[in-house]
């Protein structure tokens, strides 16, 4: 494993697009050459131009090689299928396959970009742009199969991951020290085969090659494999076994009459222990898009596609100065239209009713317009806790539970009736809450969130207006949609990272949760683990906690009673009633499984657990973030903000 930590190479770093162009046209120039359709063709003759030039996708140009060129995207073949089969119902397939086809292959290419999906503009390169840049952003994070390439404002050539996989395998330098690390090691593998997943994927050659396409579709995959009844790989079925074919009505054939037809595709078969220059010099050569690993029975264990190969080797993390605010505000569904704010002459009574209602925690504040900061439910619950210390001196009375629920105590009431009349303009705010969307996320991070600990930021475009939030959990979402930003960090072990220094505050789950708030508001944290009576880890309480909460009565609650699971907990003894179990982990769990479990659950920490379920430490998205800019985030928590 260790072989494989920090093996970044940077001898890519001087190529450019025309390297490899070259490359590949002085071995075979038609691989590389310039064919394309028109928004005006039918489908039909694009399916007859795609296997006239023996082309899996085709770049649709508008006057091409004249003034007014025009690009709309690239159109592949498995879109035009899929298409077709999407058009027809469960059990339809077989019966109504033919007439279907013939009368999506009579619409034109602006109709099934109009219509139907949206061709990938962005599916583009100039032959001048630097190859990882090309790799990261075309190849890999947008997994695109194909790229127009563009010497300035004309379409000159076409390139494909086969192509750039193909000049690796003849230039293995460039795989640089990863050249002999086991991909097994590389936190590249998909499922195995005893995942459901996997599984799903294989046919025989019993069924139709249009049930193969139909699998893979229906899992937004491009491959399935096909396997004879002792479950051996003898096959796969996917764009290249269906390249250069002009009649698809033949889809609903088996595979085993098909491929008397028609080739299907040849799986390229590596070892289990292979690495990543093994599988290299196995795809590359065969201009195969992906190596399946099998087992001793000849039975699949594990696929590498050449997305994976190819981020595997580009693997060292993505430049965060290429990511700008603006892009990672997309993933949040959020506009300037339906974003939420408050003016500062407001009192924070009112402020507590508009976060109730839209089940929000905080809500720029702004005064005559101009942003001020940001009012967040801490902020008025910190205000609370402060004042009713100041009463109660220093310590916050329990109040008497009851099976129904509680009575609050006449000082509750008091202080929260005394803070929410305060008017927003009377706290304290700071405009260091406030990022440009033009900035990039280097300096979002390092700048803004992780010296200051904010969980929340406003956003400010060019014209100075407010447009949206960003929080941490929009910028995971954001991470888990391309994880390769994470770069080999991802790979490794929360251990390995450092991850298991953090000192763990806990409360009892007898405890209230007000006395879980004033923990969080000393601390300056936004969460507390709850433990049981062994030292267990039971639950937590979080900020989260005070989505949708209009006054704070209920904090004094037990927190086996506020967190239950079950609606009638007063029907269990405190020690045995069911609380909501936070997210866990162990020390071995890997960065990126433990970022995915983050953005499944929608969570920000991820706690980290013994055998016996003793909370060793926790992992949050601060932890995550600080670890991606290193080394340029060292010494960013010095000391308290």
């Amino acid at each position: 494993f260790f072989r494989c930590i920090d093996m970044s190479d940077k001898s890519m770093d001087g190529l450019a697009v025309q390297d490899v162009l070259t490359w590949v046209e002085s071995k075979d120039a038609s691989l590389t050459k310039l064919h394309c359709v028109v928004p005006e063709d039918t489908l039909g003759a694009v399916v007859k131009a795609m296997a006239e030039h023996n082309q899996t996708s085709l770049p649709v140009i508008e006057n091409v090689g004249k003034p007014g060129e025009k690009y709309h995207g690239t159109i592949d073949l498995t879109d035009i299928v899929g298409l077709a089969m999407g058009l027809l119902g469960p059990g339809e397939v077989q019966a109504n396959w033919k007439s279907t086809i013939e009368g999506v292959l009579q619409s034109k290419v602006v109709d099934l970009e109009t219509e139907y999906l949206a061709l990938p503009e962005d599916s583009r390169a100039q032959m001048t742009d630097a190859l990882p840049k090309v790799v990261r952003h075309g190849f890999v994070r947008a997994a695109y199969h194909s790229l127009t390439i563009f010497n300035g404002e004309h379409a000159a050539a076409t390139l494909s991951q086969s192509d750039l996989v193909a000049y690796i395998a003849a230039t293995p330098s460039l795989l640089g020290k990863k050249a002999s690390c086991p991909v097994s090691h590389m936190g590249l593998i998909s499922s195995t085969t005893t995942s459901t997943a996997s599984v799903e994927l294989k046919v025989t050659e019993q069924d139709t090659v249009l049930d193969a396409l139909r699998l893979a579709h229906a899992k937004g995959k491009r491959e399935t494999a096909v396997v004879d009844a002792s479950g051996k790989l003898i096959g796969a079925i996917n764009a290249e076994a269906i390249k250069g074919l002009a009649d698809l009505s033949v889809l609903q054939l088996p595979i085993s009459e098909y491929k008397k037809l028609h080739p299907i595709a040849t799986p390229v078969i590596i070892s289990p222990d292979a690495t990543l220059a093994d599988i290299v010099a196995a795809v590359g050569p065969a201009r195969a898009v992906r190596a399946y690993a099998v087992d001793a029975q000849g039975q699949p264990v594990f696929l590498m596609t050449l997305n994976r190969i190819l981020r595997s080797i580009i693997n060292s993390g993505w430049e965060l100065n290429d990511i700008t605010v603006a892009k990672i505000c997309k993933v949040t569904g959020r506009s300037k239209d339906t974003l939420e704010t408050i003016d500062a002459d407001k009192t924070i009574g009112d402020a507590l009713k508009q976060l109730s209602a839209h089940n929000m925690l905080t809500l720029p504040v702004l005064r005559g317009g101009q942003y001020v900061g940001m009012i967040d439910i801490m902020d008025i619950l910190g205000e609370i806790i402060v004042n009713l210390e100041e009463r109660q001196r220093g310590t916050l009375r329990e109040q008497d539970h009851k099976a129904a629920g509680y009575l609050h105590g006449a000082t509750d009431k008091e202080v929260i009736n005394e803070v929410t009349a305060k008017t927003l303009s009377s706290l304290s705010y700071t405009a260091k809450d406030l990022v440009k969307d033009s900035d990039t996320l280097f300096d979002c991070l390092v700048k803004t969130f992780l010296p200051n600990r904010y969980h929340r930021v406003s956003v400010q475009n060019a014209k100075g207006d407010i447009v949206n939030v960003l929080s941490q959990r929009d910028i995971s979402r954001f991470i888990g949609k391309y994880p390769d930003i994470l770069g080999d960090r991802g790979d490794q072990t929360i251990e390995n990272l450092g991850f298991l220094t953090r000192k763990i505050r806990t409360v009892g789950h007898r405890d209230s949760m007000m006395k879980a708030f004033q923990i969080m508001h000393h601390s300056n944290s936004r969460a507390v683990a709850v433990v049981n009576g062994k030292g267990q880890l039971v639950s937590n309480v979080h900020v989260g906690d005070l989505k949708g909460t209009s006054t704070f009565y209920h904090l004094r609650l037990m927190i086996c009673f506020a967190k239950s699971k079950v609606p009638n907990p007063e029907d269990f003894p405190p020690d045995s009633i069911p609380m909501e179990l936070p997210l866990t982990c162990t020390k071995d769990s890997t960065l990126r499984e433990v970022l995915f479990l983050m953005v499944k659950h929608i969570h920000r920490r991820v706690y980290v657990i013994d055998q016996a379920g003793h909370p060793l430490s926790e992992v949050t998205l601060t932890d995550i973030f600080k670890s991606l800019v290193k080394p340029g985030a060292d010494g960013l928590f010095s000391k308290k903000k």
